[in-house]
């Protein structure tokens, strides 16, 4: 859409390859679709702006482009393997029943205002774990 291609232009994404002074009608390359095409498709991924724009601008080598991909490959199997589970009717579920080695527990009840507070005295708490 029109609205689209202007954010995506403030954004940094993608600029016209052309823009009339006078109309201010905008003119797009093939470059630019072959760009625009990559971004949806980034998008679709799950990419947010920020990687969109840094793995189209070169920013990102080719390492880290394959890190990030393969994060949001390993997010969307979680979410499907979710997924089917969910649409699996109750009566197929299969419970199997596995022995864990022993571990020792140590718990403490935290009192705290907000979650803040909570997590100051959570850190306390492993700090004196550690010590």
């Amino acid at each position: 859409s029109i609205n689209a291609l202007r954010f995506y232009e403030a954004k940094g994404l993608l600029k016209p390859a052309y823009t009339d002074p006078e109309s201010g009608y905008r003119y797009y390359s093939r470059e630019n679709l072959h760009r625009l095409r990559t971004m949806l498709g980034l998008k679709k991924a799950g990419l947010s702006l920020l990687e969109i724009k840094a793995h189209l601008d070169g920013n990102m080598d080719i390492e880290t482009k394959i890190g990030v991909l393969e994060e949001r490959r390993d997010l969307l199997n979680r979410i499907i393997e979710d997924l089917r589970i969910r649409r699996t009717p109750p009566g197929d579920l299969t419970v199997h029943e596995i022995a864990l080695p022993e571990r020792l527990c140590l718990c403490r009840t935290i009192e705290a205002r907000d979650g803040e507070h909570a997590l100051e005295a959570i850190g306390e708490f492993y700090d004196e774990l550690i010590r």
